[in-house]
């Protein structure tokens, strides 16, 4: 079974997401779940046989992308695990703000 790999670009995003919820809720607690909640759709992604999500080549090769409530996980299989690369509000240009490198 793949694992789950998440980049240090979308650690940082998650960490910003979880506190924008919680500042403009006022609910730490909501956050936190909401951030349990994108992990544990990437880790289903991981988990599940075949392949997911949306071929993004706008992003580079084997990105692929899908939804989760407003945000969009990017990420790439790899032969062991999936690689989480960015975790993103729908409403961005996700080719701008995505590093491809």
């Amino acid at each position: 079974m793949r694992k789950l790999r998440i980049s240090a670009q979308a650690q940082t995003q998650l960490r910003q997401i979880s506190g924008y919820i919680a500042r403009e809720s006022g609910h730490r607690t909501m956050a936190d779940a909401f951030r349990r909640r994108l992990v544990q759709k990437a880790r289903r992604l991981a988990e599940l046989r075949g392949t997911l999500g949306t071929a993004r080549e706008d992003l580079g090769v084997d990105i692929r992308s899908t939804p989760v409530a407003n945000y969009i996980l990017i990420f790439r299989y790899k032969p062991d695990h999936v690689e989480l690369l960015a975790v993103l509000h729908a409403s961005r240009d996700a080719v701008s703000q995505f590093d491809n490198d």
